[in-house]
């Protein structure tokens, strides 16, 4: 078996760069999709915000334009505009992407395990379950995450979460209004923070969200999300229709995007995790963009954003040092600036002038502390291979 482009996992990587292939001059290449799994169920969730049309018209479930934040002594809501937030079920998209591929006889979407890969001059080849598959290019979002050995200036921490789709006895919630992060009921032992997305009056997605040195750390979460929902959103009886969970490597070093030449790397093993939010789908887009332009001969050079990483290190570090110092360092940041300002520093959008007005309202002492710390006082974890899931991302 032979192709153009093989694309190791079907997951949210690996269909989004299938479709922007097929969206492209090169649509016509042979290519071929390899997972494990068959992916008809609905296995993770999507979010993101953009000003832009959605991509995936078909696999959105649901938008906000009106944001909520809390903390203890703060609390606001406010428009988002010109910035809509989008949720998407991993089943729609991945029924929307297949149906698009199963109207190109050039395209194979295989359920084969991927056991390694490698590369010559001028080709792949990829073990799979089904044997030996050779292609001119490699797309893989399934490789292990690179080793990381301590650092003393760099941070690994895992965002680790739990998330329930309840379904309320009572009209509780209101549809038009998101949840970014709640710290009303936080842990000062770690950074925590609760997250909700309400679909209509009686039903809505909760998660806890945990920044931890420990991967799969789920102790008292469940305890956790009942108390919130019960204390702070004031619901009595419920259902617990769905629930997700996972753990997302949160680091400011910067994962390699290739193997070689002719082997890439996507999703959260290509370096497409925001490392202070975990939020991935959308730096997918734009890497699979970029890799659609390099396949063309375009030369595209992808911005590494020093600053972004600078300051996204420094937050680490507080979140491991001083986790007590987050939701006040979250309270000075969204109220002070304008949220749509907020939102294009995370998408790594924003100008230094913008930039600057936000950094000089935030408490100074924390990070500066940080910047001259000469490293950190607590173990590092080792990194492990990912795990399922964005919400704040995925690791395809």
């Amino acid at each position: 078996m032979q192709a153009d482009y093989i694309i190791a996992g079907g997951g949210g990587a690996g269909l989004s760069l299938l479709h922007h292939l097929l969206f492209s001059p090169l649509q016509h290449k042979r290519i071929l999709v390899l997972d494990r799994e068959s992916k008809e169920t609905n296995d993770r969730t999507w979010c993101y915000w953009s000003a832009q049309r959605p991509r995936y018209q078909s696999a959105v479930h649901h938008t906000w334009d009106t944001m909520a934040f809390h903390t203890h002594t703060f609390s606001h809501t406010a428009k988002i505009s010109p910035y809509t937030y989008y949720h998407i079920r991993s089943a729609d998209f991945y029924q929307e992407v297949r149906e698009l591929a199963a109207s190109f006889s050039n395209v194979d979407i295989i359920q084969a395990e991927v056991y390694g890969s490698g590369e010559t001059s001028d080709s792949v080849w990829v073990e799979t379950s089904l044997g030996i598959i050779k292609a001119s290019y490699l797309f893989t979002s399934v490789a292990s995450l690179p080793s990381l050995p301590p650092h003393p200036h760099h941070t690994l921490l895992a965002q680790n979460f739990l998330g329930w789709r309840i379904k309320t006895a009572q009209l509780a919630f209101d549809p038009g209004v998101f949840t970014l992060m709640d710290f009303r009921a936080e842990d000062q032992t770690l950074p925590t923070f609760f997250y909700m997305l309400p679909y209509s009056e009686s039903e809505a997605l909760v998660e806890v969200t945990q920044f931890s040195p420990q991967f799969h750390s789920f102790e008292g979460f469940e305890e956790k999300l009942h108390r919130y929902i019960t204390d702070q959103l004031g619901v009595t009886m419920y259902a617990i229709e769905e629930d997700e969970e996972g753990s997302i490597p949160m680091t400011s070093v910067q994962f390699p995007t290739q193997e070689g030449e002719r082997i890439y790397r996507i999703g959260t093993v290509g370096g497409d995790t925001k490392p202070t939010t975990g939020y991935t789908f959308q730096n997918i887009q734009k890497h699979c963009k970029q890799i659609v332009a390099e396949l063309q001969g375009k030369r595209i050079t992808r911005r590494m954003g020093s600053r972004y990483r600078f300051l996204d290190r420094l937050l680490l570090h507080i979140m491991r040092e001083e986790p007590e110092k987050v939701s006040y360092i979250m309270e000075r940041l969204f109220g002070s600036t304008r949220w749509p300002t907020i939102l294009r520093f995370l998408d790594e959008e924003s100008h230094l002038l913008q930039e600057l007005k936000m950094v000089v309202r935030l408490p100074w002492f924390p990070f500066l502390r940080a910047l001259f710390s000469p490293k950190s006082q607590k173990p590092h974890v080792a990194l492990e291979t990912p795990v399922a899931r964005e919400r704040m991302a995925n690791t395809e």
